[in-house]
Formats: structure tokens, sequence, C-alpha cells
């Protein structure tokens, strides 16, 4: 995936995914929308934004390019077990 993520609706796990299993690697920024459900290992170029009550399922790696930040707003991370 190249440039940018950005969520603004839930995501839905189907057919036995697994967050473990789900990688998105965004080039540059990712933002995880107000209020959305995510799912997966996010493992970004730059930053990591989660919006206010945003729930991430999975984890957030900022900075592979360059070095980056993960801002958090009132936010729950369960990490998925290996």
């Amino acid at each position: 995936m190249g440039s940018s993520l950005t969520t603004t609706a839930n995501i839905s796990l189907v057919n036995g995914a697994q967050a473990k299993n789900i990688f998105w690697v965004p080039t540059l920024d990712a933002t995880i929308g107000v209020g959305t459900t995510f799912y997966g290992t996010i493992v970004t170029g730059r930053d990591a934004t989660a919006k206010t009550g945003a729930v991430i399922n999975g984890r957030i790696l900022a900075g592979a390019t360059l070095a980056g930040t993960i801002a958090l707003d009132t936010n729950t991370v369960n990490v998925p077990a290996p």
C-alpha cells in the first residue's frame, strides 16, 4: 500500500481472519477515525494517529522510514495474543 491510510468506518473480520495476521503498511501516515474499530498491525513510514474513541485491535508501529510518532486520544488498544 502506498501513501497514507485513513479510516472513517469500522473494519470487520470475516471467515476466521485474526487481527494478529493482518498488516497495514502505509509508506507515509495512518489515521484511525473517530469512534472506529480497527483490526491489525499498522507499520507506518512516519506518524500514526488514533482519533477520539477509536478502538485498535492490534498494534501501531510508527517511523519505519523516518522518525515517527504515535498520537492517541482516549483510545482502547487491545494487543492480540501471539
